[in-house]
C-alpha cells in the first residue's frame, strides 16, 4: 500500500504522458541530426562523397548518394551494375589525405548546396568541379539535374555561386 493517496485524473496523466513523449522524440531527433545522423552534416556526406570518389572509401556504394528520385529511374539490378563499375573504375587509394568535414566549402539556398572541397589537400581535390547537393527528407543527396530530380524537387538555384576557401590570414 501507498504512503501517499494520490488522486490523478486519467486523461490529465494521458496528457502529460503524450507531452514527455513528445520532448523525449524531439529531444532525440535534435541530438541525432546535431551528429549527422539524421540528415544534416553536408559537410561530412560532401567529405564521404570526396573521399569514395578517390579511392579513399572502398566500403560505401555510389548509389547511396544518388537522390531518391534518380535512384528510382534504375531497377536494383542496375544500381547494382552501376555501384560495381564505380568499384572497378576506382583504384583504392590510401596515400591520399582523407578530406574531413572542415575541409568542405559550403553554399546553401534553401535545400539546395553547392560544395567544393579544400585544393590544398592536395591536387586530385583540386580537380574537383564544385558538386550540386540536394536535402531530401532531412539528407543530403547529389543533384544531377535528372527530369525527375526537377519534377521532385524543383530546378537547381542558378545563382547559387560555389563556396570559395576563406582568404589566407597572415
Amino acid at each position: 500500500m501507498s504512503r501517499y493517496n494520490v488522486c490523478v485524473d486519467e486523461s490529465r496523466l494521458s496528457a502529460i504522458k503524450q507531452q514527455l513523449t513528445r520532448g523525449l522524440v524531439l529531444f532525440t531527433v535534435i541530438v541525432l541530426t546535431s551528429c549527422g545522423i539524421l540528415g544534416g552534416g553536408l559537410d561530412k556526406r560532401a567529405a564521404l562523397y570526396y573521399n569514395f570518389m578517390v579511392g579513399r572509401k572502398p566500403n560505401v556504394t555510389y548509389n547511396r548518394f544518388l537522390s531518391p528520385a534518380y535512384r528510382n529511374l534504375f531497377a536494383p539490378e542496375e544500381l547494382a551494375k552501376l555501384d560495381t563499375a564505380m568499384q572497378q573504375g576506382r583504384t583504392p587509394n590510401e596515400r591520399l589525405p582523407s578530406a574531413t568535414a572542415s575541409d568542405v566549402y559550403i553554399s546553401q539556398a534553401g535545400t539546395f548546396a553547392l560544395t567544393t572541397v579544400n585544393p590544398k589537400l592536395d591536387k586530385i581535390f583540386a580537380a574537383f568541379a564544385p558538386v550540386r547537393w540536394v536535402r531530401v527528407g532531412g539528407r543530403w543527396y547529389l543533384y544531377s539535374g535528372s527530369d525527375a530530380e526537377y519534377e521532385a524537387y524543383g530546378p537547381f538555384p542558378q545563382d547559387l555561386v560555389p563556396p570559395q576557401p576563406p582568404a589566407e590570414t597572415e
